[in-house]
């Protein structure tokens, strides 16, 4: 008969986050925190990535999806398989020949700012937008992106930023 060991791993405290995306009225300017709420740029991760994968049925499409979305909670950035447009123009690649997999192997682009000049976003004073490949396997670029902001929202376009759908981490 096997016997299971206990869960060992460390237990922190988690305290929700409070996140209102209610778009402002023309009387209204940027919700700000009150003292119940943490500020915004803290983000309350799913206790594990299946939790994620339950939450965001049809908007993430299979486990790298997955996982690239849980390190962007857990650790506020992109995993080290990405790379900015510049940093890939330094390792020698060219939009234009869509060698990516040939000068930097295994990368994908991602961390280059988002503008979100059509505003189909939500604004909020300080929020800024970062965007990142997903699904690249190799030649040119597709239309699939994450664009994931300063403070903790995440969205995936699938149509090279038509439309968006918004990725529920909690």
């Amino acid at each position: 008969m096997f016997q299971t060991e206990p869960d060992r791993r460390p237990q922190t405290p988690t305290d929700p986050v409070e996140v209102s995306l209610e778009q402002p009225t023309s009387d209204t300017t940027v919700a700000k925190p009150t003292s119940e709420t943490k500020p915004s740029t803290e983000i309350t991760p799913p206790s594990k990535s299946s939790d994620l994968v339950a939450l965001n049925r049809g908007v993430l499409h299979g486990p790298e999806e997955v996982a690239i979305v849980q390190h962007i909670i857990d650790h506020g950035s992109l995993p080290d398989s990405f790379v900015t447009k510049r940093e890939a123009e330094k390792l020698g690649w060219d939009a234009s020949e869509g060698n990516l997999r040939k000068v930097a192997p295994g990368k994908s682009i991602g961390g280059d700012r988002f503008y979100n000049r059509e505003g189909e976003l939500p604004e909020a004073s300080g929020r800024k937008y970062y965007e990142a490949d997903l699904n690249y396997n190799g030649g040119h670029r597709g239309a699939e992106r994450l664009v994931y902001s300063s403070d903790g929202l995440i969205y995936v376009t699938r149509n090279h930023y038509r439309s968006f759908q918004q990725v529920k981490t909690k």
